[in-house]
Order: C-alpha cells, then structure tokens, then sequence
C-alpha cells in the first residue's frame, strides 16, 4: 500500500486524546523496538465495507469453536438473464466451469467462486440466509480439493 500513493482514511488523536479523522498517504515502514528488531506499525485506518454474500466453506467444528475467530468463505454472484448468454454459462450451470459451482435459486442461480476464498472475522457474518444442499456441498468440496490438487 505504501508505494501506491492511494490515500486512506486514519484515525488520529492529539495530545488531549481527541480523535479525528485524517487522509493521508502513509509510509507503513517498520518501527524497530528496544532490541533493534524490525516490527510492524498497527494503523488505525477507516474502510469501507460493503455486505456480500458468501459460502462459509470452514467445518462446523471450527465455525462454532470460541477458540477460533476466522472462517474460510467464497464469494456468491447471482446470475441474471444477461449471464445466460455468456461463453461460461453453459459450462457453468453442466459443473464444467473450473473454479466456480453453480447453485440452483431464485431467478438464475448463483455462481459459488472458489478462486477467490479468504478468511474473515466471524464477526463479519452478519445474517445466515440459508444453506446450500449437500450435493452442491459435496461438489464445491470435490471442486477444492482437485484445485489445491495437494
């Protein structure tokens, strides 16, 4: 981010301890402590975050643990008349579409991307809209091992 020259939104405070908001272009080198050891500088920045859909892909047994705070999840893009028409539909809905399932639902269907799984703060969940059977479960499972391909 450094390098980029994108400005971002920080939050400060001043010696009474009033914060504001400030935008900047930040250098985020190390800080070294006492020791000499190079060690990385918490920034407090403002984002914003806009809800989307996903697939929590993590086991029930790490989803539920307190001991865990991060879950795994895939993005979910609803799919419209204009997809239908696309080179990738057909593939798509004839689980040919490397790296993404597609899921039967209201209107065309969803398109489940395994490209792009990341970890999110459970926090983040903000609403369980339903679940996905386990046929489609079992093809995005299938799906994740042959693209690890471990």
């Amino acid at each position: 981010m450094s390098d980029t020259e994108q400005p971002l939104k920080f939050l400060t405070s001043d010696e009474s301890g009033k914060l504001s908001f400030v935008e900047r272009t930040d250098d985020f080198l190390p800080a070294e402590d006492e020791n000499g050891r190079k060690t990385a500088v918490p920034q407090d920045i403002i984002v914003t975050v806009k809800p989307r859909q996903v697939v929590v892909l993590s086991n029930d047994v790490l989803n539920k643990s307190r001991d865990y705070s991060y879950v795994q999840v895939a993005p979910v893009y609803g799919l419209y008349k204009t997809d239908t028409t696309r080179w990738y539909y057909e593939d798509l809905i004839n689980d040919k579409l490397e790296g993404s399932v597609y899921v039967p639902s209201n209107g065309y269907g969803i398109r489940i991307d395994l490209i792009q799984i990341t970890s999110i703060h459970k926090s983040m969940l903000l609403q369980k809209q339903r679940k996905v059977d386990k046929e489609r479960m079992e093809l995005i499972e299938s799906e994740l091992v042959g693209l690890l391909d471990l």
